[in-house]
């Protein structure tokens, strides 16, 4: 937390420094970098280390180059030391002085990183000896990008970094694949179990690179088209690019990444991360596994970069405003959100900055009406007095005076008052405004309850008072009781009744009994601020205030009974007030009962969850539903509540066993519940006789399933009777397949219950095996994809279609041009256009697979629902694609 309260001033700050020229080598000056860059990195920085140094940690960052000089070194040390700076993992010195490697001045760090610090010789011995100790005797070395470009002439020098620069065939402007080859290392953690895109030099390595001897963690993806360059641009046999690894070398530890010849690399918050990580690793306060890849027991799977071709940098990449004025609902949220992050990063010299370029999209006639809304959200938390013109006349525009109310009502700005009160009465002559417009504004100047104006409101609020709009009198009254509620009780004006429940409700901080004397005389005036006073005194765990809502509850309106309810099941429910409650669920009106029931539902009473058991059996079926509802909502801190749960289920089960409806329920709620003890009790019901019973049973099983429940949830095939039990069962199969701890065993338990399995279980079970993220898996469903019968074929095509996942959509789309027969074709194609629009990815990644699919739409029938499917996206690049379709048609 203290880190992040620094953010700003650390922002401003480092900006200062960047504005210095960094000397890379004799003769060479790095321009500083720009405001963007530096906001850029500093958005992407991490917050929090992930481990806590073990003693103050020192770094040295060095940068000097006898080669190449990389202009992305100053974006790189920048990062770096703002990274040591937020999250305390360690502070930098800057240096490119060979000095520093004199041993007694080495060894005051606890680690070195070598940034592009190109073809240095190190030809001095003491300085090769130093580094060699410094790492050998327990600390730590980095190295990025050109790190490795290093000791033309020391082979344990090379050694030490763990590979050397030979060349670079993937150039700074190739967008390449990257492979996450441990996906599950915790210095891989920021990229999620996922491979990547990303737009940046690649090395080739050469020299002391192998998996034998070092533990690869980013790799080129080779199998990409991307990816593959002519033979003589390769000298690797292997086909083998690592770009990030760690290794051990003696008692110390080395992270090195080839990441980092182009600036906007530091602009990336997960390779910042998996760069603060690497550090931390050879700091030595992050422990990780370095056993070299070669050498592990059990290879991990590597995670490869998903089809769609976004680079990491596109998908952190700071936009312009003027960018974000033509957006339109629909489009992508992305790029507001970063830059909303951005703007939060900025000081005060900087939002001003953007305050101005905002008033000044918010008036041009090109923005879109959405971006304009946008825009004056942010004008709501960063504007300033200088915003107040064009907040008061866009407040005119229909479709913008409620974006422009609220940014007055948040806004800094003290004359922001005068405005809402300008239109609150309607000050605009030429242009009468509607009185909902008007009304927002009161609403507003009671939100700011501005003290200053007091005064000054009470009088013009007291004119509003008296409007000939009644709506627009009630809200003027209602808000001078908010930010003047003294004035009121005492009668300022002819004001109305009802005006002392809004004294009660903006005024009181508390209650006394009498108070429930006064809001009974209003309440039928004004139901809705009386329901908001009721609501109060009800929540206000006042004994005496509620034993005088109960003596008086059947003179409270049945609307207000159920706010006061619904305001109950919101909040901690004192004890006092149950009572209330016990008397409510009894009520002869149903909406008051059912609002009981939700209030009884969020406290854990024995005595409630007796009753709302009891309330299971009614015959009304929406106070049976309500009862069931709350009874699986019921907070259980100690474990008492789910037992009480039990001992009326076990009741219902040994003494009256017929009861089939309240032991289904009873079952269901538990298992929604997660009392995993119940799972036996599911598992024996799905034999039951009675439909009911054996219905919520595999329903129950389905919520309940937990590794290692596979071969149980497979023999449950033979007990399905009707199709809700096999939906049911569907359900528990895809999940404990997934989570089955041995892959291969799973594979193998469906492949023998396939050779066995009724017509109608087939589909689930092939289906499964889409779930199962193994080799085995996709071998046997390439295999029935190929079988020589075809109906074959065509039934396991048709179980892919109906499992909706990532898996069962590449396979369907292989079989669209790989199938041998028309129909497979027709098959699979219907099925993977109506497994993208289940696919939980982002709308503009389904734009991108409804493209693929077009190209291969055979049929008309096929084209027509895909337009149909992009139709229903509606963001702007589905509207981009509908528009290329229709002008090709024509």
């Amino acid at each position: 937390m203290k880190h992040r309260l620094h953010r700003a001033l650390l922002l401003s700050l480092f900006t200062l420094h960047t504005s210095l020229f960094l000397p890379a080598k004799p003769g060479e000056q790095f321009p500083p970098l720009t405001p963007q860059e530096t906001s850029a990195i500093f958005a992407a920085a991490p917050e929090d280390a992930r481990a806590k140094p073990q003693r103050p940690r020192k770094l040295l960052v060095f940068y000097r180059t006898e080669g190449f000089v990389h202009k992305s070194i100053p974006n790189a040390n920048h990062a770096l030391k703002l990274m040591g700076e937020l999250t305390g993992a360690y502070t930098v010195t800057l240096s490119d002085d060979m000095a520093q490697f004199e041993p007694a001045a080495l060894a005051a760090y606890d680690a070195v990183v070598f940034n592009n610090t190109s073809r240095l010789k190190f030809e001095n011995p003491v300085h090769r000896r130093a580094l060699l100790d410094f790492v050998r005797n327990g600390k730590g070395m980095i190295g990025i990008h050109a790190g490795s470009d290093n000791f033309p002439t020391w082979t344990e020098g090379q050694a030490l970094m763990g590979g050397v620069f030979h060349s670079h065939p993937w150039v700074a402007r190739d967008t390449v694949a990257v492979k996450n080859d441990d996906p599950g290392h915790i210095l891989n953690t920021a990229f999620e179990k996922r491979g990547f895109w990303i737009t940046e030099e690649i090395y080739q390595h050469v020299g002391p690179y192998s998996r034998e001897k070092q533990r690869v963690l980013l790799s080129l993806d080779m199998s990409r088209e991307e990816n593959k360059r002519p033979a003589n641009k390769i000298v690797r046999d292997d086909n083998d690019f690592g770009i990030s690894w760690l290794k051990t070398e003696g008692k110390g530890r080395v992270f090195y990444t080839s990441l980092g010849h182009n600036k906007n690399i530091f602009e990336v918050p997960q390779i910042l991360q998996h760069l603060l990580d690497g550090i931390q690793y050879a700091l030595g306060d992050l422990e990780a596994d370095a056993v070299p890849s070669a050498k592990l027991k059990t290879q991990p799977k590597p995670a490869l970069a998903p089809d769609i071709k976004i680079p990491l940098q596109t998908l952190t990449v700071l936009p312009s405003l003027k960018s974000l004025a033509a957006y339109e609902v629909g489009d992508p949220l992305g790029p507001q959100l970063t830059y909303e992050k951005f703007i939060r990063t900025q000081n005060a010299e900087q939002r001003a900055a953007i305050e101005t370029e905002l008033t000044e999209l918010i008036a041009a006639p090109q923005t879109t009406t959405d971006a304009k809304r946008v825009f004056l959200n942010w004008l709501g938390w960063i504007g300033t007095e200088k915003s107040i013109p064009t907040l008061t006349a866009v407040a005119k525009n229909p479709d913008l005076a409620h974006a422009a109310i609220s940014a007055l009502a948040t806004i800094n700005a003290p004359n922001a008052d005068d405005t809402l009160l300008v239109i609150a009465r309607d000050g605009f002559i030429s242009e009468p405004l509607p009185a909902s417009t008007r009304i927002e504004a009161l609403n507003a100047i009671g939100q700011r309850r501005d003290e200053k104006q007091k005064g000054l409101f009470t009088q013009s609020l007291g004119a509003l008072a008296k409007d000939k709009d009644p709506a627009v009198a009630e809200a003027a009254r209602e808000v001078l009781a908010r930010i003047a509620p003294s004035a009121t009780l005492v009668g300022q004006g002819e004001l109305l009744p009802m005006d002392e429940n809004n004294a009660l409700l903006y005024s009181a901080d508390s209650f006394v009994p009498k108070d429930v004397a006064r809001f009974l005389k209003h309440a039928a005036d004004n139901p809705r601020i009386s329901a908001a006073v009721a609501c109060r005194m009800v929540t206000s765990g006042d004994v005496k205030v509620l034993e005088a809502l109960e003596r008086r509850l059947d003179d409270i309106p049945t609307g207000i009974q159920v706010r006061m309810m619904n305001a109950l099941a919101a909040n901690p429910v004192p004890i006092a007030a149950f009572p209330l409650i016990n008397r409510l669920l009894a009520s002869k009106n149903t909406e008051v009962r059912i609002a009981a029931i939700a209030a009884a539902g969020s406290c854990a009473y024995i005595s409630s969850i007796e009753k709302l058991v009891a309330l299971l059996s009614s015959e009304d079926k929406d106070i049976a539903a309500a009862a069931f509802t709350a009874l699986t909502q019921i907070p259980d801190e100690n474990g008492h509540v789910n037992l009480t749960i039990y001992e009326e289920w076990k009741g219902i089960a040994e003494t009256n066993p017929l009861s089939k409806k309240r032991l289904s329920k009873l079952l269901l709620i538990l298992a929604q519940r997660q009392e995993y003890g119940m799972f036996r009790f599911a598992l024996a019901d799905t034999a039951s006789d009675d439909n009911d019973l054996r219905a919520a049973a595999f329903e129950a099983v389905a919520l309940l399933v937990r590794e290692g429940d596979f071969p149980q949830i497979l023999e449950l095939a033979a007990n399905i009777k009707r199709p809700a039990d096999r939906r049911e069962w569907t359900k528990a199969l895809y999940t404990s397949a997934a989570i089955h701890p041995v892959s291969a065993e799973a594979v193998s338990l469906i492949e023998k219950q396939l050779n066995a399995a009724k017509p109608a279980d087939r589909p689930s079970l092939i289906a499964a095996l889409t779930m199962i993220d193994a080799p085995e898996a996709k071998s046997v469903l390439h295999a029935m994809l190929t079988s020589p019968d075809i109906d074959a074929r065509k039934e396991t095509i048709r179980a892919l279609s109906s499992a909706r996942g990532e898996t069962a959509y590449e396979l369907l789309l292989e079989r669209i041009t790989a199938a041998p027969s028309e129909s497979e074709r027709l098959l699979a194609q219907r099925g993977a256009i109506d497994t993208v629009d289940h696919l939980a990815i982002p709308a503009n990644d389904k734009v991108k697979a409804y493209r693929k699919l077009w190209k291969t739409a055979q049929t008309q029938e096929a084209r027509d629902a895909i337009i149909a499917a992009v139709k229903n996206l509606g963001n702007s690049s589905a509207k981009r694609f509908l528009k290329e379709i229709s002008q090709a048609e024509k």
